[in-house]
């Protein structure tokens, strides 16, 4: 279980449409809506979650690496229904080099509304302005084009490609990625 000083320190966020909190265990039928589909998550690197009973054990696993300082995933809530409608999180920390990772994901019915944009440009208010970070990366495969949109439109300039750097489990595959990067003075910049 997560300490509770931790669960203290990962704050609750609010766009104008989303609400952003902990992802809780019992946000699973959502995260199985999301990632039941195995097309859906042919760019992810987690394995296949083909029942409600393996999307608590991914959150369950994502609950149990809560750690303001190395690993934050909040759900995505749309204010207007409450409804779940995907995740985004914080991994990778390098704290010595004030940078992380962000990793994002939508259910279907709720893409190209412009929820991850306004999620994402959230998090970044959070990561640079709150936390004081220099360095966000996300790393993308290469044909992921929507996941690639949201992070050009968000400000995230390609740095380079890695050869055969993500593994999906389902399809027993290698892919190439993107790695991508925003810096505190692009951001700032921006605002």
């Amino acid at each position: 279980m997560i300490n509770f000083f931790k669960r203290l320190m990962i704050p609750h966020l609010s766009t104008e449409r989303l609400e952003l909190r902990m992802i809780q265990v019992s946000d699973y039928k959502a995260v199985y809506d999301a990632f039941k589909d195995e097309a859906y998550l042919r760019y992810f690197g987690i394995p296949s979650v083909s029942s409600e009973q393996d999307a608590k054990r991914l959150i369950t696993d994502w609950v149990k690496r809560l750690d303001p300082q190395t690993f934050v995933r909040w759900a995505i809530i749309l204010k207007e229904n409450g409804q779940v409608i995907g995740t985004i999180g914080l991994h990778t920390f390098v704290n010595q080099y004030k940078k992380a990772a962000v990793g994002y994901d939508l259910r279907p019915e709720y893409q190209h509304q412009g929820f991850v944009s306004e999620a994402l440009q959230m998090i970044m208010r959070y990561f640079f302005e709150d936390l004081g970070y220099h360095r966000l990366e996300a790393t993308i495969a290469l044909q992921n084009t929507p996941s690639i949109a949201v992070a050009e439109r968000a400000g995230f300039k390609r740095e380079g490609l890695m050869r055969q750097w993500m593994y999906n489990c389902v399809y027993e595959e290698f892919y190439d990625a993107y790695i991508y990067a925003i810096l505190d003075t692009d951001y700032l910049e921006d605002q």
